[in-house]
């Protein structure tokens, strides 16, 4: 099957319906050298699951099936019933405040989904249509911030105490720096 390719244009990723779209590692058997490169897009329609490869939609999850979502340090959880209604939690290592990102856009879009539900169909009627096989094009994907810019929990240092690293990543690199340079918080 042909895959459709989305044409987001730079307008809807910083419209009145933006999308949060953040680029992580999913954690895989909770080991992290076991992870898969995605990009995880919130928007009115639910949860989409980006595969960073091939741009491609894996799996998307509207609000009713994801029953719950959490932030622990540098990940991002999410449980989501699945096939035959079994949950499934998936764990993403995102960095501290993209963690956070997450989270706040999830809440504030299923709180529209609850609230407001004439408004929410409409934003749904005039949302980007990104359903799974559905490519999304790469000069989108390209206005996200690369993995491991932003912050991460420090949980090494002395005495248990936590320090946010932040990190930039230049407009030339391919790149995130190998391990970012401290900054207390």
């Amino acid at each position: 099957m042909d895959s459709q390719v989305a044409r987001v244009t730079d307008s809807i990723m910083s419209g009145p319906n933006k999308p949060t779209v953040v680029a992580c590692k999913e954690i895989k058997n909770d080991l992290l050298n076991t992870t898969k490169d995605v990009y995880l897009w919130v928007d009115i329609t639910g949860l989409k699951f980006i595969d960073q490869s091939n741009a491609k939609v894996q799996w998307h999850s509207e609000f009713n099936e994801i029953t719950a979502w959490a932030v622990e340090l540098d990940y991002f959880k999410v449980k989501i019933v699945g096939k035959k209604s079994k949950v499934k939690e998936r764990t993403f290592l995102t960095g501290y405040g993209k963690a956070h990102d997450l989270k706040s856009a999830l809440e504030e879009q299923v709180k529209l989904y609850l609230q407001q539900p004439d408004l929410t169909e409409h934003l749904r009627n005039v949302a980007v249509g990104l359903s799974v096989g559905t490519q999304v094009s790469r000069a989108t994907l390209q206005l996200v911030e690369p993995f491991g810019s932003g912050q991460f929990v420090d949980v090494s240092s002395a005495a248990g105490s936590r320090r946010l690293f932040s990190t930039s990543v230049s407009a030339s690199s391919s790149h995130p720096p190998p391990f970012p340079s401290s900054t207390s918080t």
